[in-house]
């Protein structure tokens, strides 16, 4: 059976070559979210969570006069608050850094073998 592609097929050496340094990208870019801090606060300002660039909690900070013991249900609403801030934050800077990588590397590979295909016709 003959492919409608003939003689002119990606190279599959040179695609993998691309989604290694995809691979590559990912992985950095993942690294430096996970060093980068985010904060969201609730209650103007008594808590605040503090997330990694992967939204994984790193801490919480409640001030005192947030903490009343005879009003446990507001604080808890205001650390999910804080925590959702902080989580949806994160999660927005990530997709702003990520997405242009993969972009980036997937419209290299792309091109790298589009420009084969038409080199060799």
């Amino acid at each position: 059976m003959t492919s409608s592609l003939g003689s002119h097929r990606p190279d599959m050496q040179e695609f993998l070559r691309h989604a290694r340094q995809m691979q590559h990208d990912l992985v950095a870019a993942k690294e430096d979210l996970e060093q980068r801090r985010v904060y969201g606060s609730a209650g103007d300002g008594s808590v605040t969570a503090t997330v990694d660039g992967t939204a994984r909690l790193q801490g919480l900070t409640i001030a005192p006069e947030a903490a009343d013991p005879n009003d446990t249900d507001t604080l808890a609403a205001l650390v999910v608050a804080a925590i959702h801030n902080a989580t949806t934050t994160a999660r927005q800077m990530a997709k702003e850094e990520i997405v242009p990588t993969l972009s980036s590397s997937l419209a290299e590979s792309v091109r790298a073998n589009l420009n084969r295909l038409t080199d060799r016709g």
